[in-house]
């Protein structure tokens, strides 16, 4: 993937998403209207709040796929309820066990880490993928 960052701060993001899996870099952007005006694509991740994602799993929560990109230690300890633990650094190679049908909701602590993994996701051509904005520490907050 290619990370998009200021130029100061892209040895920092590195380092951070190495420590969690994310090795495969092909470079970084520093200037994202210059690279949009060479007519590259870009995405974005869509976000959900955790008000959202409740009224989405009271009305259909068969068909969601809520998925924590912490550490096993940490799903241990406390979860979404119904949500499957998979690593951020091992998402991509874990594909086969991520339904294709459902909406998947991917989630961590703080909502950082499990954007780059639903990044990750969507790169790898899983559809229908959604960040849980303030991850897990918004979740306990709203109990």
């Amino acid at each position: 993937f290619v990370l998009i960052s200021y130029a100061d701060r892209v040895e920092e993001l590195t380092k951070a998403l190495v420590r969690i899996g994310m090795q495969n870099f092909y470079g970084y952007v520093s200037d994202l209207d210059k690279w949009a005006d060479q007519c590259h694509e870009l995405d974005t991740v869509n976000q959900i709040s955790v008000n959202e994602l409740k009224e989405m799993i009271s009305k259909n929560g068969d068909n969601i796929e809520i998925i924590d990109v912490r550490s096993y230690i940490d799903y241990r300890e406390d979860k979404i309820p119904n949500s499957k633990n998979i690593f951020a650094g091992y998402i991509t190679d874990k594909l086969e066990n991520i339904s294709e049908e459902k909406t998947k909701v991917v989630y961590c602590h703080s909502g950082n880490r499990s954007s780059i993994a639903a990044s990750a996701l969507m790169n790898s051509g899983i559809k229908n993928v959604i960040n849980l904005t303030g991850g897990f520490s918004a979740w306990e907050k709203e109990l």
